[in-house]
């Protein structure tokens, strides 16, 4: 499995492809400007760029207040996602606003857990989504013939 994590101006330019599944973290209520009709694989994730057992928010676009943490019903909602994909999909494209910590966390966690392949994730990639994404695992029972090298 191919797993890609890139920023929204980058998933803004891609077309959907059949093979291809994408995964979009984007601001609570802020606009992606993708066409999810040209996806037949998508899924959809709204929260802000932020741990919740620190504190720390790095990104809160359009002046919101009220802060969204990425959660366990989330985590596991996307993995019920990823194991639910048809053997046809060979990609996984994966964005967040910026590209550099939301995004790369879910692929690291993808590549790492689930399909043990390598993905290169920035250093500054959010581990309070990775840790959550390895809590919601651990009460998911893996499906083996998405596991592939």
């Amino acid at each position: 499995m191919k797993i890609r994590y890139m920023s929204l101006d980058e998933a803004q330019e891609l077309s959907g492809q059949d093979n291809i599944a994408l995964i979009s973290i984007h601001e609570p209520g802020q606009p992606t400007g993708i066409n999810y009709a040209k996806w037949k694989h998508h899924c959809i994730l709204e929260f802000h760029d932020a741990d919740k057992r620190t504190g720390e928010v790095r990104l809160v676009l359009g002046g919101k207040k009220q802060l969204k943490f990425f959660d366990k019903a989330m985590a596991k909602e996307l993995l019920l996602f990823i194991q639910a994909l048809p053997s046809t999909v060979d990609a996984i494209y994966v964005h967040c606003y910026g590209g550099i910590s939301r995004s790369p966390a879910v692929a690291k966690f993808l590549g790492d857990k689930v399909f043990h392949t390598n993905v290169h994730a920035t250093a500054t990639y959010n581990r309070y989504v990775y840790s959550t994404l390895e809590d919601a695992w651990l009460d998911i029972e893996p499906v083996t013939s998405l596991m592939k090298e």
